[in-house]
């Protein structure tokens, strides 16, 4: 789910809160970033739970239905979608999801009638009416309408989320990205293919550890690096996000041999344009091309593995 761009903002927004809040504690800050990163895992379970919901919300509307005194040919005649979706029943039935379920326990148990609230929003739709389930396709397109229309574009499905937990807001359209992936990766396999969160775990919380550690215990002699390259510039003109975007990439670059040095400048001038000002991409080229030269002409660069060497 996760890729290394993923990890450079978590590592960069941690970064950003350790050194405003001027603590000192590395141990906290490490298990922040973690922290972090697992609150994208809940969220994309939590949204996965929430489409088992609507499919639960739909059986007891059906089975209600025929008691309740303005029963009408009309409430007969309406459709019952989720309970012909393959993915409702994967949801219902999966061991993996149902233990995921109890081990980072999550429920919609409290916003049982914000739930409803939106399941009839989605009964009275056209979309839901009209929907004819006959296909994996059918399956999949009616899906990505209720992601797309009664998840992602609904603002007070983002305000529920961020009452519960504010990061959420911030990873929720790149999980509704991933929810569409599980969707259609499942229905087409016929069983529910849950995403990892890590490419390869190990790996990738080395990377979000050394990075982090190595942009920290080097930063004053990173600082003064930049400084020698800004001298034009007085020092509270300069960005904070700028600073740390530069400080990582000198990191990345000097520690870490196998990663070429054109891939770590050009990430951070990415994220750059999405967290920064909108000069900084230019002005981090310009400071860390030069600096990355320097490095590399007195050997504090090293790249090592096929095809690296010279990069």
């Amino acid at each position: 789910m996760l890729n290394r761009r993923h990890l450079r903002i978590k590592v960069l927004q941690e970064l950003y809160a350790f050194f405003q809040s001027g603590s000192d504690d590395l141990a906290v800050a490490e298990r922040n970033i973690f922290r972090s990163i697992n609150k994208i895992y809940e969220l994309y379970i939590f949204l996965l739970l929430f489409i088992r919901e609507l499919y639960e919300y739909e059986k007891r509307y059906s089975e209600e239905r025929p008691q309740q005194k303005f029963y009408t040919k009309q409430a007969e005649q309406s459709p019952e979608v989720f309970s012909k979706l393959s993915i409702s029943r994967m949801l219902s039935h999966d061991k993996k999801f149902n233990s995921e379920l109890n081990r980072l326990k999550l429920t919609w148990m409290n916003d049982h009638e914000w739930v409803q609230n939106i399941f009839t929003r989605i009964r009275k739709s056209p979309e839901y009416m009209n929907a004819s389930i006959k296909s994996p396709a059918d399956e999949i397109n009616f899906l990505s309408w209720v992601i797309d229309s009664m998840i992602v574009n609904q603002e007070d499905f983002k305000g529920t989320l961020e009452e519960k937990n504010i990061q959420w807001t911030e990873e929720f359209e790149f999980v509704c990205h991933n929810l569409h992936r599980t969707m259609q990766d499942s229905i087409s396999k016929k069983s529910l293919h849950l995403l990892r969160l890590f490419r390869d775990e190990k790996d990738d919380k080395a990377f979000v550890r050394d990075l982090f550690m190595k942009t920290i215990l080097h930063s004053e002699e990173y600082q003064k690096m930049i400084a020698e390259k800004t001298f034009n510039w007085e020092a509270d003109r300069i960005a904070l996000m700028d600073i740390l975007l530069m400080k990582m990439a000198l990191a990345e670059m000097c520690y870490f041999p196998t990663i070429p040095v054109k891939v770590s400048i050009n990430e951070y001038i990415d994220i750059s344009k999405e967290y920064s000002t909108p000069k900084s991409r230019e002005f981090i080229n310009g400071i860390i091309d030069k600096l990355a030269i320097e490095l590399r002409g007195n050997g504090t660069i090293v790249k090592t593995g096929r095809g690296l060497i010279e990069q």
